[in-house]
């Protein structure tokens, strides 16, 4: 149900970047173009984001930069949180 609740809003269409996430395609842009590799969220001092900025330059990498793959490519880190959890 949870995985479900997931998938459907990440299909839905008309969905709009939220600031983090537009932070968050930033600096993945940055990491793909050689223009520094973030480890942390731009503007913080803390909280590691070098994973997160990893897998959406990745998903830049093999589909192009848009707003879906920017959301798309935050479902299997999302998806091993939700399995930890449920683990735990």
């Amino acid at each position: 149900m949870i995985a479900t609740s997931r998938l459907l809003l990440l299909g839905a269409r008309g969905q709009a970047v939220d600031g983090d996430e537009a932070i968050l395609g930033l600096m993945a842009g940055h990491l793909l173009d050689g223009r520094g590799v973030p480890f942390f969220f731009y503007g913080q001092r803390y909280g590691f984001s070098l994973v997160e900025a990893s897998l959406v330059a990745a998903g830049y990498a093999m589909f192009g930069r848009d707003d879906a793959v920017l959301k798309w490519s935050m479902l299997p880190l999302w998806a091993a949180g939700w399995g930890f959890a449920v683990l735990t």
